[in-house]
């Protein structure tokens, strides 16, 4: 069985993050396990202009963000195995993963950084009766599909929910020619951040409907329409408020949840209400020598803040190693 130093699973900014500083460290054996075909996780995906780059002091794109890391990777010759996903992960740090190049192998590892981010929740969270039909996504979903592979999910468009991404993902498709006819939410306000509310939906004249609910959908082959219905304080439907409305394409930006299921096959302790890994000020679960970091632990939109949790775990996995010597 192949041993390393530290193997990071997960290739988005925080796990980059931390193999490069373990790399730093001067801890020599660093691998990256990535089940996307590209390093960058949804830095990948957020091609709008944003992100913060402190040594040059401007705003880039999430790939051009996210290059400044893989070219330190590249520099560094850090082993990146991507279309590589992990099966198990023991408390023994010894990890079973799948490729197509490898096919099942196995590896250990001194110390392991979690860096396994946090994936969207799709219908199943909330009451919309299921069918069949096509036309439903997550956002997350539909933003990678414009964004990465250039399709259009459809034409007549309903999101549903207001977090950041789905305000990100209805600027998007409005850019791209879809007619986005609401943006529908249960609650009296947007979930998403009020600058982002105002950038991707009032200046674009997408219609917001607050205190509004999905109570049903209709379509055999592809989606026709959903039925909305007007809510009370108590989040009761209000009957005689339902109302019809044609659409192709409805996107659900339901819930996030953490990528727990590795953590879980560890015996790692998790925390509540999200869900993630219980860790100490040094990054570390109740595991010895594994790690966490990023969306994993808990949602955090500053990529810097992801960033530097990284930092810190890398850190903390070569103190680790540095100590076992």
């Amino acid at each position: 069985m192949q041993l390393y130093d530290v193997v990071v699973i997960g290739g988005g900014p925080s796990g980059l993050s931390a193999a490069i500083t373990a790399k730093k460290q001067g801890i020599d054996k660093v691998c990256i396990i990535e089940r996307d075909s590209s390093l960058g996780g949804i830095l990948n995906e957020n091609i709008h202009n944003g992100f913060f780059l402190k040594d040059s002091k401007e705003y880039v794109t999430g790939p051009e963000y996210i290059q400044r890391f893989i070219d330190k990777i590249n520099e560094y010759k850090i082993e990146t195995k991507i279309n590589s996903t992990v099966l198990r992960l023991t408390e023994h740090k010894e990890i079973t993963y799948v490729s197509e190049k490898e096919g099942i192998k196995n590896i250990k590892a001194k110390a392991v950084v979690l860096a396994t981010g946090c994936r969207e929740q799709s219908i199943g969270a909330i009451n919309i009766p299921r069918n069949k039909c096509v036309g439903i996504y997550t956002c997350g979903t539909a933003h990678k599909l414009v964004n990465l592979h250039g399709y259009l999910p459809g034409k007549e468009v309903i999101v549903y929910g207001s977090s950041n991404l789905a305000l990100l993902t209805a600027r998007r498709l409005k850019l791209e020619g879809a007619n986005v006819k609401m943006v529908v939410e249960k609650n009296p306000q947007p979930i998403g951040k009020k600058e982002f509310f105002r950038e991707c939906i009032e200046e674009f004249n997408i219609p917001f409907k607050e205190n509004c609910y999905i109570i049903d959908i209709k379509g055999k082959d592809r989606i026709e329409g959903v039925t909305l219905a007007s809510l009370d304080k108590d989040k009761k439907v209000l009957e005689g408020t339902e109302r019809y409305v044609e659409c192709d394409t409805l996107l659900l930006s339901v819930q996030l949840f953490p990528e727990t299921d590795i953590a879980m096959n560890a015996k790692i302790s998790l925390n509540s209400p999200w869900g993630g890994p219980v860790v100490d000020e040094n990054m570390c679960t109740s595991v010895d020598g594994i790690f966490a970091c990023g969306n994993l632990l808990k949602i955090n939109y500053n990529t810097d803040y992801v960033v530097s949790e990284g930092d810190k775990a890398g850190k903390s996995a070569a103190e680790y190693i540095n100590v076992l010597k």
